[in-house]
């Protein structure tokens, strides 16, 4: 088993180096002059010269690149070219809140699309299982930016239940969080009921039933255990999709998260901040699916199994050797 989980952390070391690669390259190629955006439209030629040198961007590439490297080992990812102000603060009072948002809405949607899809799987072909298989796909297609922006019009203009911006009351993360979800949620319970609907009918199902089990616990104790695995996979591959909508949510919600940073950055050409804030996405992304893999190898005992017997064999062999010795 820690050889399973070694190998996965060796592994985050080419993927981070590969993602930060791919990034510094896209922002390079990104028209503007970063002097020009700093300084001013007012600044000479020739100050706008002397404050792209002292970046470096007269550098080659690779060099640029390396020296980007070095900064982000010391977890330093520069300053902005609007303003001067450091790309880390920036990010660390960005990051909470949208981590906020997005494990809330991860657990809403674990907490309500697995029951959701248990239900629909156990009544199969039932006017409650088409409702919900309906609504599901509803969530699963709806479009994020539009349903937040129904969900304000409705809750804050006309109801006025619910704030309309920030994350100062508990009040005001209702929306935030289910806007966020809703995909998610839509995702989960088509999960969840095709992988019950697939373990209910394998034979260990039918083998409990017919030694007298109860059904709830055959539903819960042996087909649930055996579904999680798809699911939990689904929920951490829709983490990834949850930070990414973030963008849609915070902006209609005017949530100071990274979405929000990653829109005026893009709209102020702030090459710096934008890069910070998608290498930083995509570093959580990755140690999600990492965290994913460790519960799956935790959930199926076949892929414990194939390292423990790996040693095993090893074992064997080397005694086998020392006994013809």
């Amino acid at each position: 088993m820690w050889r399973y989980i070694l190998k996965r952390l060796l592994w985050l070391i080419p993927i981070i180096l590969g993602v930060t690669l791919l990034v510094f390259a896209l922002m390079s190629l990104k028209p503007g002059d970063p002097g020009r955006v700093y300084l001013g439209l007012n600044a000479t030629q020739e100050a706008v010269d002397a404050y792209n040198e002292s970046l470096g961007l007269n550098d080659p590439f690779f060099v640029r690149y390396f020296n980007y490297v070095k900064g982000l080992i010391k977890l330093d990812f520069g300053k902005s070219w609007v303003g001067g102000e450091s790309v880390n603060d920036r990010i660390m009072s960005a990051l909470p809140q949208t981590l906020k948002v997005c494990v809330y809405a991860l657990v809403v949607a674990f907490i309500t699309g697995l029951p959701i899809g248990i239900l629909s799987a156990v009544k199969q072909y039932s006017l409650a299982d088409r409702v919900l298989t309906i609504i599901a796909m509803i969530l699963a297609c709806i479009p994020v930016f539009w349903l937040c922006n129904m969900a304000a019009m409705l809750f804050t203009l006309k109801l006025h239940w619910l704030p309309a911006t920030g994350l100062d009351t508990w009040k005001a993360y209702i929306m935030p969080v289910i806007g966020t979800a809703a995909n998610t949620i839509g995702l989960t319970v088509r999960m969840s009921r095709s992988s019950m609907l697939d373990e209910m009918r394998k034979d260990y199902i039918r083998t409990a039933r017919a030694k007298g089990a109860k059904e709830g616990s055959v539903i819960f104790k042996h087909a649930l255990r055996n579904s999680l695995i798809s699911v939990t996979t689904t929920l951490g591959v829709n983490f990834s999709i949850l930070m990414g909508g973030t963008v849609f949510v915070e902006n209609v919600y005017a949530i100071q998260g990274l979405g929000t940073c990653i829109v005026r950055s893009i709209s102020n050409n702030d090459v710096p901040m934008l890069s910070g804030c998608v290498i930083i996405l995509a570093t959580f992304s990755v140690i999600v699916n990492l965290l994913v893999d460790l519960l799956y190898a935790y959930l199926d005992p076949r892929l414990r199994a194939k390292y423990v017997g790996k040693k095993k064999v090893a074992k064997a062999r080397k005694e086998a050797l020392n006994d013809a010795n």
